[in-house]
């Protein structure tokens, strides 16, 4: 057991990071790529850009949203929840000890204090099953989640809950046993990350961004979309 830790500990950790940032990297550069396009290609060039950092803020920090919203509990958990995986996982001591032994620097000096940690990491665990509850149990919910959409909360779950228990002297397995899964688990989740709805908590911006752009239609676009519905018969417009 101790063997496979390491490895998933270093090789597989380190394969897993640069998946997850190579193909981050690869939806930056498609989404810059098709919104250049569609940009060179549109009547309208000009950008509302105040309106487009506005509207991206409200998405980063949908405090407003979260008490508006008609599922209010689903939104305030989906924040709390982003608020866990992306502060846990990168200002965890245990986690910058990696990085720091990775870059040969000192990162300890960021980590969050311990009883912040634990306490962080037990409320994104119960946000990501209280999601998974909330999701089942709404009709509308769940007709459009899929399976992708349960299997993500669920594996941040078993992160959160794994991480936090494998060094607890109530832990009901063996602290390696509980490392292992955490391990794996998170290297699964970095893995995913590109492929999944994950890659939005990594770079919300740029995607908000470059979708805003894509979405300035190109010269003559409802024509041809006219003619595709209807035939050649329909009117210019």
């Amino acid at each position: 057991m101790e063997e496979w830790l390491m490895f998933l500990k270093g090789p597989a950790f380190r394969f897993a990071v640069l998946i997850a940032v190579l193909g981050l990297i690869r939806q930056m550069v498609l989404g810059i790529w098709g919104a250049s396009q569609a940009y060179k290609r549109a009547n309208d060039k000009n950008i509302p850009w105040g309106q487009i950092a506005k509207t991206s803020f409200d998405w980063m920090f949908p405090v407003r949203k979260v008490f508006t919203a008609q599922r209010k509990l689903h939104g305030f958990l989906s924040f709390i929840m982003h608020v866990g995986v992306i502060l846990v996982p990168l200002l965890l001591l245990d986690h910058l000890l990696l990085w720091s032994s990775g870059l040969g620097l000192d990162l300890r000096f960021l980590a969050l204090p311990d009883g912040i940690a634990d306490n962080l990491t037990l409320i994104t665990a119960a946000a990501a099953i209280g999601l998974i509850i909330s999701r089942a149990g709404s009709r509308f919910a769940r007709s459009l989640s899929t399976f992708q959409d349960y299997f993500l909360l669920l594996l941040i779950a078993v992160i959160f809950l794994t991480g936090f228990a494998a060094s607890r002297p109530w832990n009901p397995i063996s602290y390696e046993a509980s490392m292992f899964i955490h391990v794996l688990a998170g290297n699964t989740a970095l893995i995913l990350t590109p492929f999944t709805k994950l890659a939005h908590i990594a770079i919300f911006p740029v995607l908000r961004l470059t979708g805003e752009v894509s979405w300035k239609f190109p010269s003559r676009a409802g024509e041809k979309v006219a003619l595709t519905l209807e035939g050649k018969e329909v009117r210019p417009i």
